[in-house]
């Protein structure tokens, strides 16, 4: 499944970053933030496998945007002060790596861990 997403960032990175040079990169960001949430609610009610790859792929798809980030920021800072916008580029990802774990842990089978919300 993670290969679904990785072969749709490929695609989508050089995608995104044409559209971002030809058109507007804060354009891009926003359109890919957007779809990104309705794409991974997609993920989450997936019924099968076939589905379940296909938003992953889409997921990827819209998850290139690594050269619209980048040049954005180059866009909106100078040299005095492009070193510290750059660290909120990789900030965020390492974060959610932390993050992500634990809130996923404490989904995980809701029934069961909150019995009075969800009901048994």
């Amino acid at each position: 499944m993670e290969s679904g997403g990785r072969i749709g960032i490929l695609v989508g990175a050089i995608l995104w970053g044409y559209i971002g040079d030809k058109y507007s990169k804060k354009m891009v960001l926003n359109i890919n933030l957007s779809c990104l949430f309705l794409l991974v609610l997609l993920l989450g009610f997936s019924v099968n496998y076939e589905m379940a790859l296909s938003a992953r792929f889409a997921i990827g798809l819209f998850t290139g945007i690594a050269p619209n980030l980048k040049g954005y920021i180059s866009d909106v800072s100078d040299d005095s002060n492009i070193s510290k916008y750059y660290i909120f580029y990789g900030v965020p990802w390492g974060i959610s790596y932390i993050i992500g774990p634990i809130i996923g842990s404490n989904l995980l089978a809701p029934h069961k861990q909150y019995p009075s919300v969800f009901g048994a």
